[in-house]
């Protein structure tokens, strides 16, 4: 156990799983049940109607979704942004677009990566396997 301070409160506690103080799971909790319940009885409103209504940051519910806790599918107008370009998404961290642009960056360098320490790398086999093989006798 370490002792840190709360990411939402700012309070000195013993973290254990949480970045968050045991009373702040506690608001979370009841906030949640406040989200779910209204969901439950108007399943077409969306995060905005939702914070208005029970008075939850849209920020939270935002949270609530990314984690994974409200399943924005089950719910049609529940949206949040894209992280990267804001555009509305349902899961997730990213839209499609933003998705695929950024697999293809990460391939590109990937690429240029293997391509600049190809011979490197290969010579780094070759001494990895002739230490072996000194190492064995």
């Amino acid at each position: 156990m370490a002792l840190t301070n709360c990411k939402q409160c700012g309070r000195l506690f013993n973290r254990t799983m949480k970045d968050i103080c045991p009373e702040c799971v506690k608001q979370d909790d009841e906030d949640f049940m406040k989200v779910g319940q209204y969901l439950r009885a108007n399943r077409g409103a969306s995060p905005q109607e939702v914070h208005e209504e029970t008075e939850v940051a849209l920020e939270k519910i935002f949270r609530f979704i990314r984690e994974g806790r409200l399943i924005a599918e089950k719910y049609p107008a529940m949206t949040f942004p894209c992280e990267r370009c804001g555009l509305p998404i349902q899961s997730g961290r990213f839209c499609r677009s933003c998705s695929d642009e950024l697999k293809q960056q990460f391939d590109r360098v990937m690429h240029q990566d293997s391509e600049q320490s190809g011979s490197a790398s290969s010579r780094s086999r070759e001494e990895f396997y002739l230490k072996k093989r000194f190492e064995r006798k």
